[in-house]
């Protein structure tokens, strides 16, 4: 069994470690392990240590995926459900007296299967490993359950449209394909991500967002939506209503002895979410800046695909960016300035040619890239 809060293992038990449930539902989740295996994928997306990669990541991401194999169950259309499934921490009415309601496919066990095998088959072909389990896995993907809309145009939090119990529930678990996850964005999933919009507002409507760690989730998820005020709302309202005087997050304002590190570990995401982002390893710069901040500076920021980013934005827009690579390698960058300058740190200029809605140019380690839009 894995443990719920922080998915993590039986450290919801008791000192001795036994893997029993001890919190009523809260602790018991098949879906931890997927969510421990992103975290392991995107340590090698920012690093790029590929004997990371073969050593430790994609060992744990292949055992993940052998789990889900085994797991998944086959409806009588063909479709692979995940069964038995729940929403962390959240139910629906008719579902007993559980504070967790027991189900089929949940959109947040959905995602964390995809995003799983996804990995999976991305570190098996940079491996040049297991081609044979790509077939497995690949057939698992195009087999699962879909994701679901409701009739408000809402992402579904279960298979079906159920009474949700608490409609302002604090846990958004549906929308962990928006954030941390990127299985809905809105350049390759419009309509998931309209739907997901609508559903973190439904949410909020209903009296969310009221705990610490909540509050910074949802900075980040308004962040990720391009919606930069939103998510400055959500952080100030982290910093003012759930944080000590010393900064350290609460889980509620009226129990200010509850420290929980996730809002400080959260909050300090959302700043960079609205700042800098790197889905799909495409460097965004300024992808949700709230209007308060119209200039500013930022050094040393990580971003996936190994590189190191400096920005600096003066009224809103950008002034220059550094990149640094950590290894040779094509540099995409989301076209979103008009036209750019791209010099190396000897000064020549670097040619560069429009893909989609990126730019792409070649990168070398040991090289400073200087960006500015023209």
């Amino acid at each position: 069994l894995y443990g719920c809060e922080g998915a993590c293992f039986p450290l919801s038990a008791d000192a001795w470690g036994r893997v029993t449930p001890e919190a009523y539902g809260w602790s018991v989740w098949t879906g931890a392990g997927a969510w421990l295996a992103q975290h392991m994928w995107w340590h090698y997306e920012y690093g790029q240590d590929i004997e990371f990669l073969r050593k430790r990541a994609y060992p744990f991401l292949k055992d993940v995926a052998l789990f889900y194999e085994s797991y998944l169950t086959e409806d009588d259309k063909g479709i692979l459900q995940v069964i038995p499934s729940q929403s962390p921490e959240n139910r629906f009415v008719g579902s007993g007296e559980l504070p967790v309601s027991i189900g089929v496919s949940s959109a947040m066990d959905i995602e964390l299967v995809m995003e799983t095998i996804f990995h999976c088959i991305r570190a098996s072909e940079l491996l040049d490993i297991d081609a044979h389990k790509r077939e497995v896995w690949g057939n698992i993907l195009n087999r699962l359950q879909k994701l679901q809309i409701g009739s408000g145009g809402q992402l579904l939090e279960w298979n079906e449209e159920f009474i949700e119990a608490e409609p302002g529930h604090r846990h958004v678990s549906h929308l962990f394909g928006l954030y941390p996850g990127e299985l809905i964005s809105g350049q390759r999933t419009p309509e998931l991500y309209e739907a997901a919009k609508i559903a973190l507002k439904r949410r909020l409507s209903a009296g969310g967002g009221h705990t610490g760690w909540s509050r910074a989730w949802t900075s980040c998820l308004f962040a990720r939506l391009g919606e930069g005020n939103k998510s400055l709302e959500h952080l100030a309202a982290l910093m003012k209503d759930f944080s000590t005087v010393s900064l350290l997050d609460l889980i509620e304002a009226n129990h200010p002895w509850l420290f929980q590190i996730d809002g400080n570990l959260g909050g300090a995401a959302a700043v960079i979410e609205m700042i800098f982002q790197s889905y799909f390893e495409e460097l965004d710069f300024l992808p949700a800046l709230p209007e308060v901040w119209p200039e500013g500076k930022i050094c040393g920021l990580r971003a996936r695909g190994g590189f190191t980013v400096n920005l600096s934005w003066q009224n809103g827009k950008l002034l220059q960016a550094e990149v640094i690579p950590s290894s040779d390698r094509k540099c995409l960058i989301r076209k979103k300035f008009g036209q750019y300058e791209i010099k190396d740190n000897h000064g020549d200029y670097i040619q560069y040619k429009e893909v989609g809605v990126n730019i792409s140019f070649n990168a070398k380690s040991g090289c400073i890239y200087l960006i500015k839009p023209i």
